[in-house]
């Protein structure tokens, strides 16, 4: 069974091609399947990631108000792709594609190994199990 750290770095993974597809096609539709996909994402973690963070690191609470910070900038940036098109849409979806990474790495090559360490194997597959049946939960865009 995977664990949490695994799918949600799946997930990361998902992000990057969906960055990739839509620097490539330049399509409002790889933007709308892009913003779809983040406002997911960020729904998942703050759902299931960081009431985790805030209950097993120290100082939980201060990065979990941090990790939603960026979950807040990232919305905004969604909410403003869907009333833009053309180079304008190119620049935010640049800008939000820095961001994302810059996030991306911190929860990879700080977080979840600070999470690992902290919590059973048992522990993180367990909420990986909660968060797919989560995710199947959800209706296809």
């Amino acid at each position: 069974m995977a664990t949490v750290i695994e799918v949600l770095t799946e997930e990361h993974r998902l992000l990057d091609r969906l960055f990739e597809h839509y620097a490539a096609t330049h399509h409002a539709e790889a933007a709308a399947q892009l913003g779809d996909a983040l406002v997911l994402h960020v729904r998942i973690e703050e759902e299931f990631l960081y009431p985790l963070v805030r209950t097993a690191l120290v100082d939980g609470d201060h990065l979990s108000d941090e990790a939603e910070d960026d979950h807040e900038k990232v919305k905004q940036f969604v909410a403003e792709a869907e009333d833009t098109h053309g180079p304008a849409l190119d620049e935010l979806v640049l800008e939000l594609r820095t961001d994302v990474a810059i996030h991306v790495r911190w929860e990879e090559e700080d977080l979840f190994p600070r999470l690992e360490e902290a919590l059973t194997t048992d522990a993180l597959e367990e909420l990986a199990s909660r968060l797919l049946a989560f995710k199947r939960s959800q209706p296809v865009a």
